[in-house]
């Protein structure tokens, strides 16, 4: 049985035999054949020796035993060691798999190699796996360490830094790593081979733009003079002479690589140049855009003004400036405008200044008419300026009050009636406080009653009237009211009847009287010295009128 299993792991370790190995079954028939002769053998000799053969076998069995476990231990030992060895590369092998990212390639292979019978077949196998790996190992390495090389230069060459994730290779790269250090490297070179035609477009706009604005290294921003002569807040070019002069070099030529990374090993690369000239090319662009801006304003105001001004086509003035080519957006094309455009303007100016000055004039006249208080007139003028705007303001006001002023003309006449009423009877009951009218001349007094009847006849009519008609005005012309004073007259009126202070207190109450007593008044005249409105009278003939009373 042990011989039996002795020859099992001599045909599994493909012990090195010379000829063909044999096969187990001839083997273990060798193995029967010669123990049991063996046996036969001794058994006969261990017979005629009257030896105890049972004893006798048992101490065989042992040293033979013994003798197949040394062997055995031998083998099993290779063996083992052999086991090691194939693990050890096995191991190897998948590392560089992981490693350069093979797996898609090299795994079925590696299944395949497990599943030999044969150890040696299988360390052999993996052996043979390692050395192709190694070799694509370093054939990665050096494909990487150039393609890194080209990287740098590249990066170089547009003044940038190597990606972080090619800065340092740890390791072998993997298929991955090539591919995307590839990607990177089309990347910069389709920037630098499209970074030519850029620039060259850039620098031609650039060009183009200042010869057109007329701008030097230095260029100015127009201040709000208009002045040609550089502000105070002038503004440094971002693309300098000397970046021209380099892009210059740059786009006349083809160099690439090492002799173009050389040109950018200052502050500036590739994109970063672009980046200037990008900037400079819109700061330009905007600059012509706010200088045609401008003065397309000035153009139209300048002929504005000569349609304001009525200035034929053949002024001189006229015929010299249209003379001018004013299609470049130069400065001095733009001062040129703004010179004809002050000029009109302060003409202008003078001929508004008077306008305004006639129009507040007959604002005023209009004012008076409604005797608009001067705190509302001064509000009106709490913004006056020199302007078209403002005079235009007025033009307005001046329309609409014409036009107010006519629709209320009739109530208006009445209103200046009923107020002058009321002005003489605060100047009478002055004068009626004064003891010194009662002496003398009954003259003063005979006018003062001629005034209390008329007044005592007419003011309650004007008042109904006003009432009446100043309610119907407003009601047909809904929201508008009539004003005087600046306030509301029917509220005037309203007020005057409800306040126990009005101070026309005389005039409400004979306004009730029918009738006075002329003799009565002339002997009270003689009695009274209280100075009271209306109660005395001189019986003189009447005398020509003193007080004008209005139309």
């Amino acid at each position: 049985h042990e011989t039996r299993e002795l020859g099992v792991l001599y045909l599994q370790h493909g012990t090195a035999m010379d000829g063909p190995t044999p096969s187990y079954d001839d083997h273990s028939k060798k193995f029967y054949g010669l123990v049991d002769s063996t046996l036969a053998r001794l058994d006969h000799i261990w017979n005629a020796l009257s030896m105890n053969s049972s004893a006798e076998m048992d101490s065989l069995y042992v040293d033979t035993k013994a003798f197949f476990d040394s062997r055995v231990a031998s083998w099993e030992d290779k063996w083992r060691s052999l086991e090691e060895e194939v693990a050890a590369v096995v191991s190897r092998v998948r590392s560089l798999i992981d490693e350069l990212d093979e797996g898609a390639v090299w795994n079925p292979r590696m299944q395949e190699i497990l599943a030999l019978v044969s150890l040696s077949e299988r360390k052999n196998m993996a052996t043979n796996c390692l050395a192709e790996l190694e070799a694509i190992k370093a054939a990665r390495l050096a494909e990487a360490a150039s393609l890194h090389e080209q990287l740098v230069q590249l990066c170089a060459q547009m003044n940038e830094p190597v990606p972080e994730a090619f800065r340092v290779l740890a390791g072998a790269p993997s298929l991955s790593y090539i591919r995307d250090i590839k990607k990177e490297i089309q990347r910069l070179t389709d920037i630098l081979r499209n970074s030519r035609t850029r620039m060259t477009d850039l620098h031609a706009s650039i060009v183009a733009l200042r010869d057109d604005l007329k701008h030097s290294e230095v260029l100015v921003i127009p201040g709000t003079s208009g002045s040609a002569e550089p502000a105070s807040h002038d503004r440094q070019a971002l693309y300098s002479p000397e970046d021209q002069r380099i892009v210059e070099a740059y786009i006349h030529d083809t160099h690439t690589g090492k002799d173009a990374a050389g040109r950018w090993s200052g502050s500036t690369g590739v994109m970063q140049m672009i980046k200037k000239m990008e900037d400079e090319n819109a700061f330009l662009l905007a600059e012509k855009e706010k200088r045609n801006a401008l003065k397309n304003k000035y153009l139209r105001g300048v002929y504005q003004l000569y349609d304001i001004l009525k200035i034929p086509d053949t002024d001189p003035d006229r015929v010299r400036f249209t003379a001018l080519d004013l299609t470049p957006c130069t400065q001095r094309v733009l001062d040129l405008i703004k010179q004809e455009y002050d000029r009109l303007f302060a003409f202008r100016r003078d001929k508004v200044e008077k306008l305004i000055k006639d129009a507040k004039k007959k604002i005023s006249k209009l004012w008076d008419e409604i005797q608009t208080p001067e705190a509302d007139r001064a509000q009106f003028f709490a913004h006056e300026e020199v302007s078209d705007d403002f005079l235009a303001q007025i033009d307005t006001e001046i329309a609409r009050l014409e036009a107010y002023i006519a629709s209320i003309k009739p109530i208006l006449e009445k209103i200046k009636r009923r107020e002058w009423y009321k002005s003489q009877m605060i100047e009478f009951e002055r004068k009626a406080s004064d003891p010194k009218r009662l002496r003398g001349s009954s003259t003063q007094l005979l006018e003062e009653e001629r005034f209390r009847k008329g007044l005592a006849k007419e003011f309650p009519q004007l008042t109904k009237d006003l009432s009446v008609e100043i309610a119907q005005w407003e009601k047909q012309n809904t929201p508008l009211q009539i004003i005087f004073r600046g306030k509301s007259y029917l509220s005037i009126m309203d007020a005057e009847e409800e306040s126990p202070d009005f101070e026309l207190l005389h005039l409400k109450l004979l306004t009730k009287k029918k009738d006075a007593n002329v003799a009565s008044a002339q002997s009270a005249a003689s009695l009274d010295d209280s100075g009271d409105f209306g109660l005395a009278v001189a019986a003189s003939p009447r005398p020509k009128r003193l007080v004008k009373v209005p139309k």
